[in-house]
């Protein structure tokens, strides 16, 4: 039932940011984190060894809703915002200046293709309707992909940006969900879930060999991405509330549990064997992200009160707290080479 989860409300915006390509331009020594205060909300970069940090962007305007995203040639950043009367839109963050993506469309959950192009799910200003998906190229070029009666939602692109991703409210069950996939070349959707079943957040592996998403709360479903047969469905002892690929497409950082309790996990593609990395109660340990060599997990926890964003060792299990800036942390991503990291002596 997806649009009453609170965990959903959460982690709506978590599945747009989600890297979808294996990307070595990223560097294992920064991270991109959302931090919140009383008094602003800021985009900071944050450096290891040195502790360097610095605020890219702050604003008392508008709360950031998602995981920032870079653009493939790593000048700019984008990041989902919320603005008044419940409208979401894409904020497009440069080096000396920032801008509203869209002034025509609420935009949710967007996703970025390696050409710069943007797909999202988007309500046209003063025409309420549902939610449908659109695409936005580089050069503004607008299509509507979808015009449906019910709501389309968490659009993701494949790595080599030629299928689409999306959940859909079925019409005669309206609380569950159904996956399609859009093939960009022949404009053609097609459906690759069961129509009995509640499925949401499709993901897309970074290598494209295989497509993975959440059925009826607590199942893996993972398809061969090739002719989208079912290579198993597992049910998990828990809910899962989101799961990411590693750059190896070989492993998957999942967050199980409750609203309430989170752990970590990481689950073997290949073996279908899961190691539980963290040991908590009353804790929310979420939005694990990979580093690009594999080697680390950057994650958000409240295990200290508020939310934080820490670090863990794979190997290991070693966990440390990324900053000691007070206030909230969350959303985390892995940094990447361009103008932004030229600030800080991380290179």
């Amino acid at each position: 039932m997806i649009p009453r989860r609170l965990w959903l409300v959460l982690l709506l915006w978590a599945l747009a940011s989600c890297q979808n390509q294996a990307d070595h331009s990223q560097v294992d020594n920064a991270i991109l984190y959302v931090h919140r205060t009383t008094l602003e909300n800021s985009l900071v970069l944050h450096c290891f060894g040195t502790d360097e940090e610095t605020t890219l962007f702050a604003t008392l305007d508008y709360g950031f809703v998602g995981i920032p995203q870079w653009s493939s040639r790593f000048d700019n950043i984008f990041v989902e915002v919320a603005m008044p009367l419940s409208m979401s839109f894409l904020l497009k963050v440069e080096p000396d200046k920032s801008s509203i993506v869209s002034d025509v469309l609420s935009i949710n959950q967007p996703n970025l293709s390696a050409n710069n192009d943007l797909v999202f799910s988007g309500i046209q200003l003063n025409f309420p309707a549902n939610p449908d998906i659109y695409t936005l190229s580089e050069d503004n070029t607008l299509t509507k992909i979808t015009n449906d009666a019910v709501p389309n939602t968490i659009p993701m692109w494949s790595a080599n940006g030629d299928k689409i991703l999306f959940a859909t409210l079925q019409e005669n069950e309206p609380e569950l969900y159904d996956i399609f996939e859009y093939d960009v070349r022949d404009k053609l959707v097609q459906t690759l879930s069961s129509a009995d079943s509640d499925d949401s957040f499709p993901k897309y592996s970074p290598d494209d060999r295989y497509l993975a998403y959440i059925s009826n709360k607590n199942e893996l479903v993972m398809l061969n991405n090739s002719d989208n047969s079912v290579l198993y469905n597992i049910s998990l002892e828990s809910d899962i509330i989101f799961f990411a690929w590693s750059p190896s497409s070989q492993q998957l950082a999942m967050a199980l549990g409750t609203i309430k309790s989170t752990n970590l996990y990481v689950f073997d593609v290949t073996t279908q064997d899961l190691q539980q990395l963290t040991f908590m109660q009353d804790t929310r340990n979420f939005l694990p992200v990979w580093s690009p060599n594999g080697g680390k997990i950057a994650f958000q926890s409240d295990m200290t009160g508020e939310f934080k964003i820490y670090m863990m060792d794979v190997a290991t299990k070693a966990i440390e707290p990324l900053s000691n800036r007070e206030g909230i942390q969350e959303f985390p991503i892995w940094a990447r080479k361009g103008k932004f990291l030229e600030r800080l002596s991380c290179e």
